[in-house]
């Protein structure tokens, strides 16, 4: 059960993609385990509340992007097995919702609404998301990786970069976790 606020108040604007605001989602997972649930990679999210957007592995195991609107929801057509990484990006292009694996894509839909609820107080997890400001959904397995964008990354540039680790300061990138620090099967918990 796991899980780091990157956003705890939900006020970091650049993790905000309201309306039609295109984002692209990127991690490398590992599945650990079957969950009866999704299991949350990155969320900005509060059933019951209000939400933007979750990239998720479904209780089949196949990787899933969310956002708030309608529809809302794009599952891809492949299950990840358990015990391996694979790199999932999940994109939103302003009309529609795109899911790669391994820098293939997978899956798309059409999907231009706007999202439908306040995104400014819901706060940015990895490894969980939230149903009225508990967490829940957690992620039974490896995280790492995680990268968000505030533009649709085409389906070049994932491809040509989805197993290179980034340096930080690329364009529009307005989140990277690669989870590099601390000691080799330490404690972590004092490393932010």
């Amino acid at each position: 059960d796991d899980y780091l606020v990157l956003d705890n108040v939900g006020s970091n604007t650049a993790f905000q993609f309201a309306n039609t605001a295109n984002f692209t989602l990127e991690a490398w997972v590992n599945r650990g385990s079957v969950s009866s649930t999704h299991s949350t990679i990155i969320s900005k999210q509060n059933t019951g509340v209000a939400g933007n957007y979750i990239l998720s592995i479904t209780p089949t195991g196949e990787p899933r992007i969310y956002r708030e609107a309608i529809p809302g929801g794009l599952s891809a057509t492949t299950s990840l097995p358990l015990n391996e990484w694979h790199h999932i990006a999940g994109v939103f292009d302003g009309t529609s919702l795109k899911l790669y694996i391994d820098g293939v894509l997978n899956n798309s839909l059409t999907t231009s609404g706007n999202v439908v609820s306040n995104v400014t107080t819901i706060k940015v997890a990895i490894g969980a998301s939230y149903t009225s400001s508990t967490p829940i959904n957690f992620f039974n397995g490896g995280v790492d990786e995680v990268r968000v964008w505030n533009v649709a990354r085409t389906a070049t540039q994932i491809r040509q970069s989805f197993n290179t680790q980034l340096q930080g300061n690329e364009s529009n990138l307005v989140g990277y976790y690669n989870f590099n620090q601390g000691v080799a099967a330490g404690d972590r918990k004092s490393v932010v």
